[in-house]
């Protein structure tokens, strides 16, 4: 082969180059690294010897051996070669077998000839430094059948006679065969004249009745079939054979695991496997493979290996093929695009069409191939975007002017200079371009200059390296950013969009017919949901990336509040609990979120309690290992407290989850710090917990279902919730003081009054406002049914109510949000704003809500207030991450300003003439 990456100092190699000479570049001339100018690395041609079992007494003349193929002019035997001994020679020019000068039988020279066997090494030498040695094995028998007593005919040959090759004359044969079974339909010995009789395709399929073959000339090692023992009879005395008998099938055609391959220079392919067209499972793999392959490249050489299976197109690597197992592995790197930029498209291919050959060996003599396609795209990892301006002034600033030399391009130049984004061509020349400009003055004519064709470079253009912007309208939890994260066992790309949690992680991977059931055509891509039985590497952390995706097509987004059939809540989402208070007249007229503190029954005091751990699951199921900060491993016979797990926890401030159980059969606690992905660790069992900030909490409305429904996704952080939720049996919500709003009776006829009385009482601003039947909406809607008016945003500083009684209003705390922009500028949005970025190609760098505990801000992945969202609240910190998948953003009013019913009290009215009227359930 040649000398891979050789190049002259014109940067031709050896499949480029028009002569050969001595001129050294890199230390070695052409006639050194190059093939066919007698130098590159060379190896001597392997060969092999057909040698016949020879039969005893049999008159034979000329050749009984040779070597296949012949690939030397002289040949030399080891010295302990016996072939003198049995009157056997070698001819030293063809290494050819023959029989001694004067003897004209096998075993002649002997009274009695008995059956032997022997070998030697034969070397044959192609030149001073290259010789390949084979082994020569000399056998022979009283009887033989066919060359070596091995008979091979593939399961769909046809009917074909053997006859035995004996110089005595025989009576009877007969014929015993291992492993033991029924061949009659396809295995027939004539008694009377020894004819041993396939018919090969009545033979079983499957049984692989013979393993650890070995015999000369035989590649075979295992095979369907049978070994036989013949048996030849005359006059009392009888003569043995051992026949091996076998029926393999060979590949109908060569297909392979991915038939078509879309390779961008650079970057990793997954290996592809060759396999039988046919779907069965019991064929013979080929003893070795070789390709010829063509291209769509003007003028480019292929060529292949057989010995490395390197194939190359114009010296530069397109796929190593492991030539015994056919695997081939996609390797073309960017020293192919000097082939891709004399292309006009924006982005360049190169499309390899190979013949694939898969090569049968059974026996010297019994050689034959199948073939098989297989069809390569090689995509370039630059894509070139045309900047045609007709109608309008496009005006560039120069960077640098260069004359082409014969045989490059523009495209070629600016590829190999990593200061090159824009170029203009013009005849025999490129110019460099920096940047846009405006419209030149007359003192920088010749610096800003107009172009009506400008060509782009875009780097990474590639699917392993571009994200997919997904949207769906039905379905904004599917909406989002996809990005290349592993390829299927065909090749095909991956795309993951990661959740909170693993059960909110999405795929996107291509439709397989086999695997997915419903209707969709081929190439279109599917939603995955993730399963525990996913088996992937992702590109990050693998050499050659796969995954193995078992989750279920999905259309429509799942309940995130759904529970396992195993939990004991048993509910499918939180539904609320519905009290009725004892002191209203109406039934069933509380109503209260699972996770809202129970009241307590009239003039009944509480203690306040603690505590200090949560369940989250038992079983196999750990946290990341990255998040490990501790492991305590503890003695089963040792007399340790029971809580000592606890006591190291809350002696580690970074302490936030904790695992007990055994692992290996040794008993473990182990603290972690974060625990945002579950991972299930195989001889693991044992109980993972939460660990939350030890503080006052009270008893829940409903403890199961605000557990499985909420406080168990919050501390795997799947979700943001206005509750600050702290155990499985208990919870704390925001402290009542400054949460509760400040109801004001009034009357007020205005904002501005009303917003002055708020702020006395210890309010920022006025939230809201509320009249007899007062209904807030989303943007502050009031309605008066007493007035018969609507009122847009309540109270307005420059409109006067209708409503002669005026109405009450509700005191909060204002809510804010601080965002910082990646150009250190700062920007302010109160309640109520919207906002979306990049604003003015500014992106958010930072942020954080300000106000009450209550107050939120509602955070969207996708512009225009669509796709994922979830909440942020007062005090919580984002990653890069998370800030760059923001889009857009909503600011919402302190929810204290949510006031329920049975707290709004009107104007003008005294409690027991709401109670009377129905207007007022509060106590």
């Amino acid at each position: 082969m040649d000398t891979p990456e050789w190049s002259n100092k014109d940067g031709k190699n050896c499949a480029q180059i028009d002569e050969c000479n001595d001129e050294e570049f890199n230390f070695l001339s052409s006639n050194l690294a190059c093939c066919h100018c007698g130098g590159g690395h060379r190896e001597a041609t392997r060969f092999q010897y057909h040698m016949r079992t020879l039969v005893l007494g049999e008159s034979v003349s000329g050749t009984l051996g040779r070597p296949i193929p012949r690939t030397a002019e002289h040949f030399s035997v080891d010295a302990e070669c016996k072939l003198l001994d049995f009157n056997l020679t070698l001819d030293a020019k063809t290494g050819e077998v023959k029989l001694k000068e004067n003897c004209e039988t096998v075993g002649c020279g002997a009274d009695r000839p008995e059956p032997f066997s022997f070998q030697c090494t034969v070397t044959a030498h192609q030149s001073a430094e290259l010789n390949f040695s084979a082994l020569l094995i000399v056998e022979a028998e009283k009887f033989v059948y066919g060359d070596n007593n091995v008979l091979v005919l593939e399961h769909e040959a046809p009917e074909e006679i053997f006859s035995p090759s004996i110089a005595d004359e025989v009576d009877t044969f007969a014929m015993a065969c291992l492993p033991d079974m029924d061949f009659s339909s396809w295995l027939h010995l004539d008694a009377a004249n020894g004819d041993i009789t396939m018919t090969p395709n009545k033979a079983p399929k499957g049984n692989f009745g013979l393993t650890n073959l070995q015999g000369p000339g035989l590649n075979l090692h295992q095979g369907n079939g049978v070994l036989c023992q013949v048996t030849a009879t005359r006059n009392m005395s009888s003569l043995k054979t051992i026949v091996h008998v076998l029926v393999p099938s060979a590949w109908k055609e060569v297909n392979w695991t991915i038939p078509e391959i879309n390779h961008t220079l650079g970057e990793l392919s997954p290996p592809i496997s060759p396999k039988d067209s046919l779907p069965r499972n019991w064929s013979t793999a080929p003893d070795s493979f070789s390709a010829s392959c063509a291209s769509d490249a003007d003028e480019a050489v292929f060529s292949f290996d057989v010995l490395t299976g390197q194939a190359t197109l114009d010296g530069h690597e397109v796929f190593v093929m492991d030539v015994s197992t056919g695997i081939i592995v996609v390797t073309a790197d960017v020293g192919l695009a000097f082939l891709l930029d004399a292309q006009e498209k924006n982005r360049h291919s190169i499309n390899v069409t190979c013949a694939v050959f898969a090569h049968y060996d059974w026996l010297v003599t019994q050689r034959f191939m199948v073939g098989g396609v297989l069809s390569i795209q090689l995509q370039d990892n630059v894509c070139w975007n045309d900047w045609t301006h007709e109608s309008t002034t496009s005006f560039w600033r120069n960077a640098e002017k260069v004359t082409l030399k014969e045989g490059t391009g523009c495209k070629s130049l600016c590829r190999s200079r990593a200061d090159c984004s824009h170029f203009a061509a013009t005849a025999g020349s490129c110019t460099f371009l920096s940047a846009r400009c405006s419209l030149p003055d007359p003192h920088n004519i010749g610096y800003c200059q107009e172009y009506k064709a400008v060509t782009e470079k875009i780097l990474n253009c590639s699917k392993g390296s571009t994200c997919i912007e997904f949207h769906n309208p039905g379905s904004h939890f599917f909406a989002g950013t996809y990005c290349p994260f592993s390829s299927d066992a065909e090749g095909n790309m991956v795309y993951k969009r990661d959740g909170i949690t693993a059960q909110d992680t999405q795929y996107l991977a291509t439709y397989r017919a086999m695997t997915d059931a419903i209707a969709c055509d081929e190439g279109d891509l599917v939603l995955k949901r993730p399963s525990p039985d996913d088996i992937m590497s992702s590109i990050d952390n693998a050499s050659q990336p796969q995954a193995e995706l078992h989750g279920e097509r999905t259309c429509d987004a799942p309940n995130l509040s759904t529970v396992l059939e195993s939990d004991p809540a048993g509910a499918d989402e939180a539904s609320a609990v519905v009290l009725d208070d004892l002191s209203t007249a109406e039934p069933a007229d509380h109503w209260l979120h699972p996770c809202e503190c129970a009241p307590t029954a009239p003039n009944q005091t509480t203690k306040p309690r603690f505590q200090s751990r949560v369940l989250i699951v038992e079983g196999s199921f750990v946290c990341e290992q990255k998040n490990l900060t501790k492991v305590v491993r503890i003695d089963e016979d040792s007399e340790a407290p029971d809580n000592t797990c606890d006591v190291l926890c809350q002696s580690t401030p970074s302490c936030k989850f904790l695992w007990t159980g055994t692992a290996g059969g040794q008993s473990q606690c182990r603290l972690y710090t974060a625990c945002t992905v579950l991972v299930r660790e195989l001889e693991a069992e044992g109980h993972l917990y939460g660990v939350p900030e030890p503080q006052e909490v009270c008893e829940r409305a409903d403890p199961d279902a605000c557990w499985h429904a909420t406080i168990r996704r919050q501390l795997l952080g799947a979700s943001f919730s206005v509750h600050q939720v702290i155990t499985a049996s208990t919870v704390s919500t925001a402290s009542d003081k400054g949460s509760s709003p400040v109801y004001l009776e009034g009357p007020f006829t205005s904002r501005s009054d009303a917003g002055k009385a708020c702020g006395k009482n210890g309010g920022d601003i006025l939230c809201t406002s509320f009249d007899v039947f007062g209904l807030r909406g989303p943007v502050g809607w009031v309605r008066d049914d007493t007035c018969g008016n609507w009122l847009q945003n309540g109270f307005n500083d420059t409109t006067e109510l209708s409503c002669k009684t005026g109405v009450g209003a509700y005191c909060c705390g204002s809510c804010s949000l601080r965002v910082q922009l990646d150009d250190e500028s700062w920007e302010t949005l109160s309640s109520g704003s919207y906002a979306q970025f990049p604003s003015n190609n500014r992106r958010i760098k930072d942020l954080g809500v300000r106000g009450g505990p209550l107050c939120r801000v509602r955070a969207f992945t996708a512009p225009s207030f669509t796709g994922a969202s979830y909440h942020i609240a007062v005090g919580s910190t984002l990653d890069l991450t998370e800030l760059a998948s923001i889009a857009s953003v909503e600011v919402l009013d302190d929810l204290s300003c949510a006031v329920p019913a049975w707290r709004r009290k009107p104007v003008s009215l005294t409690t027991l003439q709401c109670r009377q009227q129905g207007l007022f359930v509060g106590p």
